[in-house]
């Protein structure tokens, strides 16, 4: 039997390492975008339109309205301790178109404000929509990894009962801000 060369068996250890055979690569193939979150929303079983590649709209109806609830994956800006991504949805919908000229009245933003530093599970706010009008907004976000989909239903449903609320509260502010 022929020795084999202490050279030999250590470029066949780091080329082994470095493919991942060995723990050099710890990170798993990454699933396609907004894989995982379908994944959620079908366990779920809410009604979704696919709008792009991770990109769905929720439709939600209830006695009181209809909410169409937008869920997009992201990918956070830093890796969790085994070097994969660490993937969220974000939850937003809206609330009240504002129009171009809007400007909100003093009690409005103290409103937000409040509900602010209450709301659970994310946040409202105006911004400006696709269009370039203010809308006023909620939004939320669930961490992807260990979520099943009863936690999206429920911050889908959250959003729902939230933006049903919000724009009862707000109507007034809206009328009084044009």
């Amino acid at each position: 039997m022929r020795q084999v060369s202490g050279r030999l068996v250590a470029a066949v250890v780091l080329v082994g390492w470095s493919a991942g055979l060995w723990g050099g690569n710890t990170a798993a193939a990454q699933p396609p975008v907004g894989e995982r979150t379908e994944q959620l929303l079908k366990d779920a079983k809410l009604d979704y339109r696919k709008a792009k590649d991770g990109v769905y709209r929720v439709v939600v109806e209830g006695k009181n309205g209809t909410s169409v609830i937008v869920v997009e994956e992201k990918k956070a800006s830093w890796k969790d301790n085994k070097g994969n991504d660490v993937l969220y949805a974000y939850l937003w919908c809206e609330i009240l178109p504002l129009g171009n000229d809007f400007k909100p009245p003093p009690p409005m933003l103290l409103r937000l404000a409040e509900l602010n530093d209450r709301i659970r599970f994310g946040s409202v706010g105006i911004s400006k929509n696709p269009d370039g009008a203010s809308s006023l907004y909620r939004n939320g976000t669930l961490f992807l990894r260990g979520a099943d989909g009863e936690q999206m239903a429920d911050m889908v449903f959250i959003s729902h009962g939230d933006r049903l609320n919000f724009q009862k509260e707000f109507r007034g502010f809206v009328d009084e801000g044009k």
